[in-house]
């Protein structure tokens, strides 16, 4: 498996090419929330402290679904229910991996992301509306997200990005 490292700058610039990723259904949705409970689940288990573990993780987890999966990422959290780490991988031409570390970047602002903050507010999994992910991907997506749980916290939230047609 092939995973390119950009730097952080990278994140920001448009990527056309994600074009190649077909737009997600209804039953595609259904096979994303499922597949990602039993990866939450295996988090659950054995949540890497290490981030580069992590990316290989995120990594394995989205290259086993290349044809509806856009990307994912796993959000690490204090004590506190801050980020500390969420290495993003993904699909920009629908084929290679790429790796960014540009959802840490403080303009960003993790923390008050609708994708985080509502699992964690509401302890339970939810999918987002449909948003454009400008500088991003520059595509319409929707985000499933998902608390991971270790000795009754949330020390994690999982998530898997789709590609959605424009509302």
């Amino acid at each position: 498996m092939n995973i390119r490292f950009l730097i952080p700058a990278a994140f920001a610039l448009a990527l056309t090419a994600c074009q190649k990723v077909p737009a997600a259904d209804a039953d595609d949705q259904a096979f994303v929330a499922q597949e990602l409970a039993v990866f939450a689940s295996e988090l659950e288990a054995s949540l890497p402290a290490d981030t580069s573990a992590l990316k290989v993780r995120i990594a394995t987890y989205l290259g086993s679904h290349p044809s509806v999966f856009y990307g994912a990422t796993v959000a690490l959290l204090d004590t506190n229910g801050l980020v500390v780490s969420s290495p993003y991988v993904y699909r920009p031409d629908g084929v290679e991996l790429v790796y960014s570390n540009g959802l840490m970047d403080s303009a960003y602002q993790i923390n008050s992301q609708s994708w985080l903050r509502a699992p964690i507010d509401q302890a339970t999994s939810v999918w987002t509306e449909p948003y454009f992910d400008e500088g991003g991907g520059d595509i319409w997506m929707k985000t499933r997200s998902v608390p991971i749980y270790q000795n009754g916290s949330i020390r994690a939230v999982a998530t898997t990005d789709v590609r959605v047609k424009k509302p």
